[in-house]
C-alpha cells in the first residue's frame, strides 16, 4: 500500500501545482458549449465576434455599425455619449473605437471568452455581445454590441 500512498500523493501535489498555476483557457469546444447551453446556439455568436474582428481590422465603421444595438451609450473622453443611429456611430467612429478597444477587439482570442446569460464579454468588459429577439415572436436571434466602453466592467448594459 505505501506505493498506492505515494501515487495518490503524486496525484495531489499535481492538482495543487494546476491549482497554483490560476485559471486556464478554455477550448473553443468548451466556450461553445456554455454558448450553447445559455444561449442556445454558439454559431450566431462566433459569425458575429468574427465579422466584429475583421470589420474592426478594416476600420469599416459600417460594418461594425451593423453589429450594434441603437440606440447605445458610449464612451466618448471621460463622457458617455448616446449615439442613436448607425450613420452617428460611422461619424464618431474614431472615437468610439480607440485604439484601445480596437486592441481589445484584435487581441480576443474565442477561448478566452467570458461568457454568461447576458451574452460574451470581450476584454475586461470593453465590449459585450448580446442575443436579442428578431421580432416580437423572438423565432430568430440576432447579435448585437450592447456595450462598448474603455474601461473594465463585470456586467453589460
Amino acid at each position: 500500500m505505501p506505493f498506492m500512498s505515494r501515487i495518490g500523493a503524486l496525484a495531489l501535489l499535481g492538482a495543487a501545482a494546476i491549482a497554483a498555476a490560476g485559471p486556464t483557457r478554455e477550448s473553443d469546444a468548451d466556450v461553445d458549449g456554455m454558448i450553447d447551453q445559455l444561449h442556445g446556439d454558439h454559431v450566431p455568436f462566433r459569425d458575429a465576434f468574427d465579422r466584429l474582428q475583421v470589420a474592426v481590422a478594416a476600420r469599416d465603421g459600417a460594418a461594425v455599425a451593423s453589429l450594434v444595438r441603437f440606440p447605445i451609450e458610449v464612451n466618448i473622453g471621460r463622457a458617455r455619449v448616446p449615439v442613436a443611429t448607425p450613420a452617428e456611430f460611422v461619424a464618431r467612429y474614431d472615437q468610439i473605437v480607440t485604439p484601445a478597444i480596437a486592441a481589445v477587439i484584435a487581441q480576443q482570442a474565442w477561448d478566452a471568452l467570458f461568457v454568461n446569460a447576458q451574452g460574451v464579454m470581450l476584454g475586461d468588459g470593453q465590449v459585450w455581445l448580446a442575443g436579442e429577439c428578431a421580432d416580437k415572436s423572438c423565432a430568430a436571434m440576432q447579435l448585437r454590441i450592447t456595450t462598448i466602453q474603455d474601461g473594465p466592467r463585470i456586467t453589460p448594459q
